[in-house]
């Protein structure tokens, strides 16, 4: 693993600065919200379906730890008008990570102790910085009332560890602007603390899947867009591979394109690119170092609209507000560089909310925008169209008819050619039986000639056209496959009787002609390996076949150039050579 995988703590980072006067209004100022206030909300739920604390001890006592995986979850949404209420702080979002994960931990005083001990952690430098910090004013109102309930949701994945407000700007901008914003901690499997390995990821991708479901209380929209940062920008592409749902995806400076995670990534059934069918947008760093912050999964994906855009700047934390608002409460910058940084993240969450109105509301579009003092590279990709899973054809030719499916073949061809070969022939000689069942005979017959498509030879299909035709009067059309079947299986007595009865004469195999320097070629010794081999020679005008591992020779009858036939008594022995 390289550095570029370590976390910044989100509360606690020792900075051996000076605090400098500014204020959270510039921030404001480039990033001015849209026509709704922001309302948030605190919910203390347990996914049952997964377990967090044992419940049993070391010493097989019962822990009476409360079932299920504790979800805290944030929800920003638009909300209607504030009243006399005035917006939390700072200070009220760090409070609210005491109960985290320990639910009994939500009264004020319990608050109040979590703030004192984050405190007493800082060095004495450090804490006047975030005591100030902390007393500026989000621009979030506590339980206002909902505007609506048919309102968009995007879920939000925070970067390692860290609570749901390391990016609450951009999550009061989406609300603003009419969507619901859910976000949970980021936390292990069973401990608050995640562990560096894309297991956390898997984890944090279902608390994201959890996050879908919660959020279905709140609206009717089935919109759905999934927002990640740094390790969170892994989860959410995890979970929208799986989740076909997701209409989608925004990852911002994603661990994906990290080098020491991409590499770990690419080893597991989680990096799937060609799965991804959402419109994905990923924002990153490094604009002239590329391969610092490489593409590789952006690169692989087919199926999805995709956008990618590199700022010229290679700091990892400029993506997070929270990180930028605590840094800048120090003299750690110029102002020509705090005001850089500021556009930079009002540009970027500018794209954001342009990208997930037209790819969920289909508002307006996503284009390049103006150049600023941090400069970025604006690429866009389309999609190819998605082909139709393989065994979902048939259960198509049944519900829209063979008509509507036939063309969407010919389209998939274009770009796979290989297509119509992945279909199974059995699925479909089984629909023609149930198209013929339901009086859909053209159909039955148009599938079956599908099924020769993707299986060529099998004399069964050639069998089934075979009778279809004849029962429509189609005597030529059934003559040819009849023949066909033969051809794919001499001895096959059906197709023989419906041939004798319509008075055409068939090749019987044993008298099929090939001339003997055609055969010639084919006599001699094949060495198989260093113990076996197979020697094909002619004797009394009869060609045969032997194996030093078998007790006697077999009988063969030219069929074909390069095609045999074998007839014994043992039935695994009657094959084509």
């Amino acid at each position: 693993m390289q550095n570029n995988k370590k976390f910044l703590p989100l509360i606690i980072v020792s900075i051996a600065l000076f605090y400098s006067q500014i204020s959270i209004a510039s921030f404001h100022q480039a990033l001015p919200l849209g026509q709704y206030k922001v309302g948030f909300k605190l919910f203390h739920e347990y996914d049952k379906r997964r377990s967090f604390a044992p419940k049993y001890d070391y010493f097989g006592e019962e822990t009476f730890s409360p079932i299920g995986r504790p979800m805290q979850v944030a929800m920003w949404y638009p909300g209607k008008s504030i009243a006399d209420k005035k917006p939390l702080k700072y200070r009220d979002f760090t409070a609210f990570t005491s109960s985290e994960v320990d639910f009994a931990r939500q009264a004020k005083g319990e608050r109040e102790q979590h703030i004192n001990s984050l405190l007493n952690s800082l060095p004495d430098r450090a804490k006047a910085g975030y005591i100030k910090f902390w007393q500026q004013l989000t621009r979030s109102y506590f339980n206002i009332e909902v505007a609506g309930d048919n309102f968009p949701v995007v879920l939000y994945a925070p970067p390692m560890n860290s609570s749901v407000h390391d990016n609450a700007l951009l999550c009061e901008y989406l609300a603003s602007h009419g969507y619901i914003v859910v976000s949970v901690a980021a936390k292990g499997e069973f401990t608050r603390l995640q562990q560096q390995s894309v297991n956390a990821a898997q984890v944090q991708a279902l608390d994201l899947a959890y996050l879908w479901e919660f959020s279905q209380r709140f609206t009717r929209n089935k919109k759905v867009a999934v927002i990640g940062y740094s390790l969170g920008g892994l989860s959410n592409l995890i979970f929208a591979n799986k989740n076909k749902d997701v209409d989608a995806v925004v990852s911002l400076d994603s661990s994906i394109m990290s080098q020491g995670w991409l590499e770990d990534v690419q080893t597991t059934s989680y990096y799937q690119p060609s799965e991804l069918t959402a419109k994905l947008l990923m924002i990153s760093k490094n604009m002239h170092q590329p391969s610092i912050n490489p593409a590789d999964f952006y690169q692989q994906v087919i199926f999805a609209d995709k956008w990618l855009i590199r700022y010229d700047h290679n700091t990892h934390y400029y993506f997070s507000s929270e990180q930028l608002l605590l840094r800048m409460q120090f003299d750690q910058f110029s102002a020509d560089d705090k005001k850089a940084i500021i556009d930079f993240y009002a540009d970027m969450s500018r794209y954001v909310l342009e990208f997930l109105d037209f790819s969920l509301l289909g508002k307006g579009d996503v284009v390049a925008h103006e150049q600023q003092a941090i400069k970025h590279s604006f690429e866009q990709v389309k999609a190819n169209k998605q082909p139709l899973l393989p065994e979902s054809i048939t259960g198509l030719i049944i519900k829209k008819g063979y008509q509507y499916v036939r063309p969407i073949l010919q389209d998939i061809k274009s770009y796979m050619p290989d297509y119509i070969g992945r279909l199974s022939w059995r699925n479909l000689n089984t629909t023609a039986q149930e198209l013929v069942q339901r009086g859909r005979v053209d159909e039955a017959i148009s599938t079956l000639e599908l099924s020769l498509e993707a299986f060529p030879h099998w004399y069964q299909t050639h069998v089934m056209l075979a009778d279809l035709m004849l029962q429509k009067g189609m005597k030529k059309q059934a003559v040819t496959h009849y023949q066909s079947a033969l051809k794919d299986h001499p001895t096959h007595q059906a197709s023989i009787d419906a041939l004798t009865a319509l008075g055409i004469d068939y090749l019987v195999y044993k008298q099929r002609f090939i001339p003997d320097e055609e055969l010639d070629k084919y006599i001699g010794k094949y060495i198989v390996d260093e113990q076996r081999f197979r020697k094909i020679y002619r004797e009394n005008g009869s060609l045969f076949l032997f194996s030093n591992y078998w007790d006697k020779p077999l009988k063969l009858w030219p069929y074909e150039n390069n095609l045999f036939l074998i007839e014994s008594d043992d039935g695994q022995s009657n094959m084509q050579i």
